[in-house]
């Protein structure tokens, strides 16, 4: 009985009113408990961008435990990392607490890494672990000149 009180419980209500149906949807909040890392549009486990890309993020994604997304659980704030900044760096995103902002340095490979330090919590107030990294693959950039050589 006592795992039952703690399971989320979803209340539909349905009232008539002018000019159709209202439908209500009460649900528990902070229904998060896993996280994992994105790389703009792209799906891990390897993302690329390219050296001459600008604007590109990483952030954080959260799911439930029927891995749906969720929103991310109030007050968690992501730290990103990069274990080779020559290849890209990650700055804080300051409008977006689970975001940061790459920037291609130079081609080849780095691992993005994200910790929440204790910020990301569960409904039952359990924290959500680390997502795992992720590789960034930085790519050259389109051809912006042409040489001649003679061999």
């Amino acid at each position: 009985m006592e795992d039952e009180a703690k399971q989320p419980v979803t209340i539909n209500i349905n009232l008539k009113w002018p000019p159709g149906p209202l439908h209500i949807v009460i649900d528990q909040p902070n229904k998060a408990v896993r996280a994992a890392i994105k790389v703009t549009e792209e799906v891990p486990p390897v993302a690329q961008i390219t050296v001459d890309d600008v604007n590109k993020k990483v952030t954080v994604t959260f799911d439930d435990d029927h891995l749906d997304t969720v929103s991310a659980p109030t007050g968690a704030v992501a730290t990103f990392g990069s274990d080779n900044g020559a290849v890209c760096t990650v700055a804080a995103d300051p409008a977006d607490p689970i975001s940061g902002d790459l920037t291609p340095v130079s081609a080849g490979d780095t691992n993005l890494s994200c910790a929440f330090n204790g910020t990301a919590l569960k409904a039952d107030g359990s924290t959500i672990a680390d997502p795992p990294p992720v590789v960034l693959t930085v790519g050259p950039g389109p051809a912006a000149s042409a040489s001649l050589s003679v061999a």
